[in-house]
């Protein structure tokens, strides 16, 4: 399964007179894929992409963030067990560099960074009795009423 997605946003703010009103566009590109490693699809690998290229809009100037995930999931024992591994935001790509423009000519920039970074690894049981498929028949539907 892929899955791809973008948006571009086109802004326009007027302030109050303490800031410098920009216009501009935002956009953000995503990127998912799921790689099936057995038929069964019990076994794959996922990797989600975003990034936001540098934009000016409403009071700001915002350079590049972005991120990159990635994760596995397999069957140890079919339908008991299975084993997780994840990773997010692997290349610390989260940082947010930002000006924003005031009125009286003033400029303050800071960098920010969301600290997304996750290792995850998990083994998960499946505890109780096992669901047995039963198969009804048109006919014995019809002989029990």
């Amino acid at each position: 399964m892929k899955y791809s997605s973008g948006k571009i946003l086109y802004s326009r703010r007027h302030f109050s007179s303490d800031f410098q009103s920009k216009n501009g566009f935002v956009n953000v590109l995503y990127a998912d894929s799921n790689f099936y490693l057995k038929k069964d699809k019990s076994t794959f690998l996922s990797f989600s992409y975003f990034i936001s290229l540098p934009y000016t809009a409403v009071n700001n100037e915002n350079r590049t963030n972005a991120s990159f995930s990635a994760s596995f999931k397999t069957n140890l024992v079919k339908d008991l067990l299975t084993l997780s591994i994840a990773a997010s935001d692997i290349f610390k790509q989260q940082g947010e560099k930002r000006t924003t423009y005031f009125s009286n000519a003033d400029k303050q920039s800071y960098y920010r960074y969301n600290d997304f970074r996750r290792v995850s690894i998990t083994l998960t049981y499946k505890i109780g009795k096992r669901k047995n498929s039963k198969r009804i028949d048109n006919n014995d539907r019809i002989e029990g009423q």
